[in-house]
């Protein structure tokens, strides 16, 4: 009557108490659902009959699933061999068909933008994602700015991306809007914002 829907009545949901059988004691089976998270859920559940006041019944479910946190770095983690890093930095105007994928920082200014992403196949398949983060060391201040984090839907390449293509080794690879700021280029959902006001 209340509680986690993934919890259910498997069996014995209807049963039949007669003269005959009324003293005899009949099963209930509880069952829980797959779910998408690793909590223990709740639920309560009535038993009645005609002419009987109701009896409620709490059942608690031993979720099978376990919470584990999984961090991507390169040559850190998952492990020392890990390289599915790529990042790079577009830059506008005169240089915007330069690529900077072999640069070791990332500028994010007016007329910069950085594209990031990394390997997580080490993530099992079938895997439910319950919350994500990511971390930047900012190694130059600028007063008040702030960085928005989106995402990507261009199959962009770390030594081929530039201001006016997401990959320059694959012919018609054009930005929708120069910079990837289009609507085919990037997602309207801000994931995040950091500050870029002070060093981290």
């Amino acid at each position: 009557i209340a509680g986690d829907t993934d919890l259910c009545v498997s069996s014995g949901a209807a049963l039949v108490f007669n003269s005959g059988n009324y003293s005899s004691w009949q099963s209930v089976t509880l069952g829980a659902d797959e779910d998408g998270d690793v909590d223990n859920g709740g639920a309560t559940f009535r038993c009645s009959a005609p002419n009987t006041d109701p009896d409620d019944v709490t059942a608690t479910e031993q979720d099978n699933d376990t919470e584990v946190t999984v961090s991507f770095q390169q040559g850190v983690s998952p492990d020392a061999g890990y390289a599915g890093t790529q990042d790079t930095y577009l830059r506008s105007e005169s240089y915007s068909n330069n690529n900077y994928g072999t640069a070791t920082t990332l500028s994010i200014r007016g007329g910069y933008n950085a594209l990031v992403k990394w390997d997580v196949s080490a993530i099992p398949t079938g895997a439910v994602v319950q919350s994500a983060s990511v971390q930047f060391r900012v190694t130059t201040s600028a007063s008040g700015a702030m960085a928005d984090i989106y995402e990507s839907k261009r199959a962009w390449t770390e030594t081929g991306a530039t201001w006016a293509r997401w990959n320059t080794a694959i012919g018609g690879t054009y930005w929708q809007l120069q910079g990837g700021t289009g609507v085919l280029d990037k997602g309207s959902v801000v994931f995040g914002s950091f500050s870029m006001a002070s060093r981290v």
